[in-house]
């Protein structure tokens, strides 16, 4: 799924829940990174998150690393992500049903 097919507006705008899988923007200098994570506590500003990494050609693995990242940081609610690969090399790792090219991900 294309994220203008979807329509960008419809997924920003979601309401976020615990066990929701979101895309983070996060900011270095002038530099803006993308992240995958799910969300694990909303609070009235916060949410917490433990980060996927990117593996490259729109495959990520879950991590161990937990963060706090600001509401205003969520960018997307992203679909459930689905297993793919059926070998030993390509087992675990995950993929979403929505197309990420236009974001730097991390």
């Amino acid at each position: 799924m294309d994220v203008e097919e979807e329509g960008i507006g419809s997924l920003q705008n979601a309401q976020i829940e615990v066990g929701d899988y979101v895309l983070v923007a996060l900011q270095k200098k002038s530099l803006v990174a993308h992240f995958v994570a799910d969300v694990l506590l909303i609070d009235s500003l916060d949410v917490e998150v433990k980060f996927w990494k990117h593996l490259g050609n729109e495959k990520f693995i879950p991590m161990d690393e937990v963060s706090f990242v600001m509401k205003a940081d969520v960018v997307l609610r992203l679909p459930k992500p689905v297993l793919v690969g059926g070998t030993s090399c390509q087992s675990g790792k995950f993929a979403f049903a929505i197309n990420l090219v236009s974001f730097p991900l991390k």
